[in-house]
């Protein structure tokens, strides 16, 4: 009898012991960083945990563990420090010499002697974006800090998160100004942009480079998703010596000129011209300045094409006719007046069997990819007060070089 109570109280402990024991199974879960799958997570108290080291570097940041103290040391790439300490379940968060103190809601733990961190709490301290595909069972992980090296080897480092720029990276990294990225903050409400869950989603690439006067010219191209998917660029200047943003835009037609001036365009027809010899900064609302010519019913946008001076050549509502708009004294010129003769248009409706003034014609410069939808003019250069187009039309049975002094 006494070995029976005594067969039974072994039983007993030993379960017991199960119970308390670190479970050697838990359901784990794909973890996609940057498009990429990492390694696996796992779940526990229905949050997701990750191994430290490939977590934090996957996150592109380094990762110190003092195995004495139980603290954990890791820097982004644009310099920011992140500290974990495991012992007190605490983390604080250091930026150019000042320090947060966080609240970690879930506790890191070893199992296996892997150390496991919380992946959305470390994460999003490490400028990334964390989404669970309830669906699919699987976390989507993106780095919005990304880095450029030049034709001479210098690194710069911008954090799309917050549109902070940086000379040097990790510890190195030296903040230079905020190039003003909330206008692609904003407009993820709308478009959802950078979104990983989405087929075709883009992490932006950025090109920096260094003007004859020493400011920085940054660029990116980046898709916006929503009703339709297209690619968007985004342009910046900023001056390292006050530390600012001098201007920004944001179009899907941004248009760059970086020879004498640097023009930058927006969304809604604003026009930026930089002129670092003078020293000057002139800026244009073109849709204003067009409202009363008479050229659209509705005018929702005027996108330049070339800069040259006070000349500027552009289009309207995104279509393929071509202006010359002359910012002195507001004047504008419709390429297709000017360079449209009588020979011309005979020469064209012989080609194409479309009589002068008929629906062809009235649809000039409408959309190059509808097919027959009328004929355009294709913008190939200026150079020394001289316009170079080509007259052409989907079906390609025209193309006729053409030529007009504007100055």
């Amino acid at each position: 009898m006494k070995r029976s109570f005594g067969v039974l109280n072994v039983v007993l402990v030993l379960l017991v012991c199960l119970c308390l024991a670190e479970p050697i199974w838990a359901a784990t879960y794909p973890v996609y960083i940057d498009g990429e799958l990492a390694e696996q997570a796992i779940e526990r108290n229905g949050s997701i945990y990750m191994p430290m080291r490939t977590l934090f570097e996957s996150c592109g940041a380094t990762v110190n563990w003092d195995a004495k103290e139980h603290v954990i040391t890791s820097v982004r790439k644009d310099g920011v420090k992140l500290t974990l300490d495991m012992r007190n379940n605490t983390a604080a968060l250091t930026e150019q010499g000042q320090t947060t103190d966080l609240a970690m809601p879930q506790k890191g733990f070893i199992q296996n002697g892997v150390t496991y961190l919380p992946l959305r709490f470390v994460a999003e301290n490490l400028s990334c974006r964390v989404k669970w595909n309830s669906d699919e069972k699987y976390v989507t992980v993106q780095n919005f800090i990304t880095e450029f090296t030049d034709a001479n080897g210098q690194v710069y480092v911008v954090n799309a998160s917050n549109g902070k720029f940086y000379k040097g990276a990790g510890e190195a990294a030296v903040y230079i100004a905020d190039c003003g990225l909330t206008s692609l903050a904003e407009r993820k409400n709308t478009y959802d942009a950078f979104d990983p869950d989405k087929d075709g989603y883009s992490i932006p690439q950025w090109q920096v480079s260094v003007t004859p006067k020493g400011n920085y010219l940054l660029t990116c191209d980046y898709i916006l998703m929503g009703g339709t998917t297209h690619s968007v660029k985004f342009a910046a200047y900023v001056s390292p010596g006050s530390g600012r943003l001098i201007c920004n835009a944001s179009s899907d037609r941004l248009f760059i000129q970086t020879e004498d001036t640097i023009s930058l365009t927006d969304w809604d027809g604003q026009l930026v011209l930089i002129d670092e010899v003078a020293g000057q900064i002139k800026k244009y609302d073109l849709v204003t300045m067009l409202a009363d010519k008479s050229i659209e019913n509705e005018l929702s946008s005027v996108d330049p094409i070339a800069v040259d001076g006070n000349y500027v050549f552009c289009s309207t509502n995104h279509r393929y006719n071509l202006l010359l708009l002359n910012l002195a004294d507001g004047s504008l010129t419709d390429m297709k007046d000017a360079l449209l003769t009588d020979e011309i248009i005979e020469k064209v409706s012989t080609a194409t069997g479309h009589t002068a003034g008929d629906w062809w014609w009235q649809n000039f410069g409408s959309d190059e990819y509808f097919v027959n939808s009328g004929p355009y003019f294709r913008f190939e250069k200026i150079a020394d007060g001289m316009l170079y187009v080509s007259l052409q039309e989907e079906g390609r049975r025209v193309d006729i070089p053409l030529t007009y002094k504007y100055r």
